[in-house]
This record gives structure tokens, sequence and C-alpha cells, in this order.
């Protein structure tokens, strides 16, 4: 089941997945700039979008996000205000 998901609590699954303090995840951040945000990463972060907010995002849609906001903004619908 799909539980409801504020965009601070998503932003502590990113950066568990990625394996970075949430406290240092910035919406400005370049995702190229975290060691983890590779193949690897990416699959991990679209396992966790899927499962935690039950939508499906195209590989070529995470790949365009060059940042950590473009990543909400990605998301942003699924996430309660």
């Amino acid at each position: 089941m799909v539980k409801p998901m504020t965009k601070t609590k998503f932003l502590e699954r990113l950066g568990a997945e990625l394996g970075i303090p949430p406290a240092t995840l910035r919406e400005e951040a370049p995702l190229n700039s975290f060691k983890a945000w590779d193949s690897m990463g990416h699959m991990s972060v679209l396992a966790m979008i899927d499962a935690e907010l039950g939508c499906e995002v195209p590989p070529g849609a995470l790949q365009k996000c060059k940042t950590v906001g473009d990543l909400v903004a990605l998301v942003g619908s699924k996430l309660e205000s």
C-alpha cells in the first residue's frame, strides 16, 4: 500500500537511497555531484519511487533530472504539501 509522502520525507528517502545525509540535500544540488548517482543509483531511486509513491517513472525522464529539485518536480504531483 502506498502511503502519502511529504517532500521532506521524499528527501529523507532519497538521501537513504544514495547514502547521503538528508540534511545535506539541497534542491539546487547537482545530482551528478553525488557519488552514488550512477546507473545503480538511478535504479534504486526508480524502485523507491515506484514502491513508495506508486508511480512509474520512465528511465529517460529520470536521466533528464539534473538537480535534486528536478527530481522533486518529477514526482511533485505525488507528494503531499
